[in-house]
């Protein structure tokens, strides 16, 4: 019961245009096999030491539904690639996906760097 829970919010939350924002996902840094999701963007600093091996570029933080139709279910650390805004009001940019912070049943929470 409680995953029903997760998934149900998992559906609203990533289904909802005003909650998130278009990218598009590269498995594997695949670029001919491009999803397109909705994904939440946090785009505030970071702490610099807590991920001091990443800091190269513009880093933002990334969650993406758990879910094999609004998402993706499985995530390649330091491979796959995601096309988001990184600064509001700009085009997209591609990002490496360089590793996974937090996941349950309903969301991957990804650090990306530009």
């Amino acid at each position: 019961m409680p995953n029903e829970f997760v998934t149900n919010g998992t559906q609203f939350i990533f289904s909802q245009t005003s909650m998130t924002e278009a990218a598009t996902y590269y498995p594997n840094g695949n670029l001919g096999s491009g999803k397109s999701i909705r994904v939440v963007t946090e785009r505030e600093m970071i702490a610099p030491l807590e991920y001091a091996e990443y800091t190269a570029g513009t880093t933002v933080i990334v969650e993406i539904a758990n879910d094999a139709t609004l998402g993706v279910t499985s995530v390649n650390e330091n491979k796959d690639l995601i096309d988001i805004v990184l600064v509001e009001g700009e085009v997209a940019s591609r990002c490496l996906v360089n590793s996974v912070v937090q996941s349950d049943p309903g969301v991957f929470r990804l650090y990306c760097t530009a």
